[in-house]
């Protein structure tokens, strides 16, 4: 299943445009209708975002990732992310 995000905070780090979800801005409220009415007919789309999404979730925000990456954080003398 694909996600639709908005431009808000941090979701367009989350959510890549036409890669591995759908982001609308905020307040446009005819964008989100757009793009709600555009993928139950788009199998193909619906699968490759989907598709991708789960990968995305499943390589970069599970728990032992966070704790590598928190840890390599944690241990850098400036505690800058790379």
């Amino acid at each position: 299943m694909p996600v639709i995000g908005s431009d808000a905070a941090g979701i367009p780090y989350l959510v890549r445009q036409g890669e591995n979800g759908l982001v609308v801005t905020g307040d446009n409220t005819l964008e989100l209708e757009k793009r709600l009415r555009e993928l139950p007919g788009e199998p193909d789309l619906r699968r490759r975002i989907g598709s991708n999404r789960y990968e995305f979730a499943y390589k970069q925000l599970k728990e032992q990732v966070y704790i590598e990456r928190f840890t390599e954080m944690i241990r850098r003398p400036s505690g800058a992310i790379e």
